[in-house]
């Protein structure tokens, strides 16, 4: 119930005038009990969006499970009103994302859009990343979906008849210049070379091996020109824990050691909510196991993401409550950083695989630019001192 004031003007009314307004005000106080059938009053929830006060990027605050952090924290580079978003809204994107974190991530086919490369894709951002003090993350995809099958993502012009593989010379070389293309031009202070690789293992197992040769190829091309550059691929940890379709049962640790010893950091990628309703039902240890099989080894988390369908009741309050699960669970775990995927929600009429119903609502603020609650329990935990000095390389811009 809102709570309603009543103001009475009082200069030079008589008495008889003053105890007709108390009635007045008597009366309209009842007739508010009436009309809400005498409910308590109380405070706005969180996810009733009719509330929401005009547009801000303040982070308010709220109680925290934990009280520093040793991580470094980043987004994606999502406006508010994405894929349609105006130049306000991806200059305004930018000042949230640094008010989340340290790092603004990049997640891309390894050409870039329309074939132009990856490196041209991020050139587009790089200059206002730099103006708000962000770190860059590019993450390189390599592979694609086509009938039922996977297949890598090859230079424009080059066959794809007979679902050719990673053997292939011409996008292998164009492959490993590319990434080297990136490394050397922004010189970043973490490069993903293959994005949710164990997928392309569900698929294409026979192929496999030769991704991860040409993934040391071009860990040893980008040492050679940004020695202090961290490489790894990303892991898809639903998958790795989960097969989809590979004949191995149990977690495929041996996906990850294939890597081995070309790996600075086991990052994964891990979005509960399509394998849990509940952030409760997430079992403690989660993300310990993988901790506990290779260990001194440091662990990153390149996409991270909890939906949010409007369909759904309480599904905002579930976000929250992973979030809160998640800081808790990572606590003692030996973190580099954790990025989460979306920034804003994005409309599902956008393109990829990021479209998808399931994958939209994914962000920490609504796609109209209004945040959810945990939008101020992320950016509160970015506001925590760090324990210790902070990991990984200094950014060489």
């Amino acid at each position: 119930m809102r709570v309603v004031y009543i103001a009475i003007p009082y200069r030079g009314l008589c008495v008889q005038h003053m105890i007709q307004c108390i009635f007045l005000m008597v009366a309209c106080f009842f007739a508010l009990l009436i009309s809400t059938g005498c409910r308590e009053v109380r405070e706005v929830d969180a996810t009733d969006h009719t509330q929401d006060q005009p547009l801000s990027t303040s982070c308010a605050e709220r109680p925290l499970p934990v009280s520093e952090r040793s991580f470094k924290m980043g987004v994606g580079p999502h406006s508010r009103h994405f894929p349609k978003g105006s130049p306000e809204d991806v200059a305004e994107m930018y000042q949230l994302a640094r008010q989340a974190g340290e790092i603004l991530s990049y997640n891309g086919p390894w050409n870039g859009w329309k074939g132009k490369g990856l490196s041209r894709a991020i050139s587009s951002v790089v200059g206002d990343a730099m103006k708000h003090e962000l770190v860059l993350l590019p993450q390189m995809s390599f592979w694609k979906m086509k009938k039922n099958t996977m297949i890598p993502i090859f230079p424009q012009g080059l066959s794809e008849k007979g679902s050719p593989g990673c053997s292939e010379p011409t996008f292998r070389t164009a492959f490993k210049e590319e990434a080297v293309r990136i490394a050397s031009l922004y010189r970043p202070p973490y490069c993903a070379v293959g994005i949710e690789v164990n997928s392309y293992y569900e698929f294409r197992p026979e192929d496999f091996d030769s991704f991860v040769s040409l993934y040391k190829e071009t860990y040893g091309a980008i040492k050679q020109v940004c020695p202090n550059t961290m490489v790894f691929p990303t892991f898809h940890y639903g998958i790795l824990l989960n097969p989809l379709v590979r004949k191995e049962k149990g977690p495929a640790w041996f996906l990850i050691e294939k890597f081995l010893p070309e790996l600075d950091l086991i990052a994964i990628t891990s979005y509960p909510s399509s394998l849990f309703t509940h952030a409760a039902d997430i079992p403690n240890g989660y993300y310990h196991q993988l901790a506990a099989a290779f260990p001194g080894r440091r662990i990153a988390f390149s996409e991270l993401g909890w939906k949010t369908n409007p369909k759904e009741k309480d599904a905002e309050k579930e976000q929250a409550a992973f979030l809160v699960w998640f800081l808790e669970e990572i606590r003692d775990l030996d973190v580099e950083f954790v990025v989460w995927t979306l920034l804003h929600d994005i409309r599902p009429e956008g393109s990829g695989l990021l479209a998808r119903p399931g994958n939209a609502f994914a962000g920490l603020r609504r796609n109209d630019g209004t945040p959810k609650e945990a939008w101020h329990i992320w950016c509160g935990t970015k506001k925590l001192p760090i324990r210790g000095q902070q990991k990984g390389p200094k950014p060489s811009h």
